[in-house]
């Protein structure tokens, strides 16, 4: 399902541009350099984009998305966007995505560095309204655009990228939504320490979070690699691979649809 030429074309992007050493200390901004792939079904979507973080006090941080290009192939059709290289026939739905991506998020996040909640969620909106408005989309994507101004869902696609580190003792659990779903990772880590980094090597399973979903999630496998200094985390490798099985909305009929997904991040 997931290309292993594209992936390892994504990744190698990832890395490209990782030559900084800039730490959050250093400087008032940072940013890290993302790659990600994610399949499910016939259905894959690809990114690599670049986030920059500025602190602003005491755990609390803004974020936006500087660049993306990005892809979405289903059966034989794809669109993609560069935000790069506009052009008049980019794709509405990817346009309004990153335009509203790059408008600043104020996030406070907890003690190990996970996004937990966007600080005045309603201005945050406001100005994304706007960046979309100024982009001219056309007039179908309106009915669209509020569904996209959410501050908890732009919340947990930062938590994809920034899961922050994982605790010093017992199971790492976090939830992502994967396939459209809440999904529960669950990992064991092994921690080691090399000068002043400190790397986790965690395994895992994959679990559907609330079981009135009616879904289930069998042979789930979560892997992650976390590296951090005593600035934060440096990178990130995390990859999942199950089987969805659901009960389609409008047949009735039980079905299944492989999943599977990795993302890369490298603070620059």
């Amino acid at each position: 399902m997931v290309h292993r030429l594209l992936l390892t074309i994504l990744l190698s992007s990832c890395a490209v541009r990782s030559a900084s050493t800039a730490l959050p200390d250093e400087a008032a901004r940072i940013s890290y350099r993302v790659g990600l792939v994610a399949g499910s079904g016939d259905r894959t979507v690809t990114d690599v984009f670049t986030l920059a973080a500025v602190p602003k006090r005491g755990g609390v941080w803004s974020f936006r998305v500087e660049t993306s290009e990005s892809s979405i192939e289903q059966g034989a059709g794809e669109i993609s966007y560069n935000s790069d290289a506009p052009t008049p026939a980019d794709p509405w739905p990817l346009v309004a995505q990153f335009a509203i991506s790059a408008v600043p998020a104020t996030i406070a996040l907890d003690d190990r560095g996970r996004p937990l909640t966007m600080i005045d969620p309603q201005r945050w909106q406001r100005l994304a309204r706007v960046e979309v408005e100024r982009r001219a989309l056309p007039h179908q994507a309106a009915q669209s655009i509020d569904a996209l101004l959410d501050p908890e869902g732009l919340v947990r696609d930062l938590q994809r990228s920034l899961p922050g580190l994982p605790p010093d003792q017992g199971p790492w659990e976090r939830e992502e939504h994967i396939a459209g779903l809440p999904i529960l990772r669950r990992e064991s880590c092994e921690r080691s320490a090399r000068g002043a980094r400190t790397t986790w090597d965690c395994a895992g399973t994959l679990h559907i979070a609330d079981p009135e979903l009616g879904a289930k999630i069998f042979e789930g496998s979560s892997i992650t690699t976390v590296t951090a200094d005593r600035a934060g985390m440096l990178e990130l490798d995390t990859l999942y691979d199950a089987t969805l099985v659901f009960v389609d909305p409008h047949s009735g009929q039980t079905r299944d649809r492989p999943i599977a997904g990795r993302r890369r991040v490298i603070r620059q």
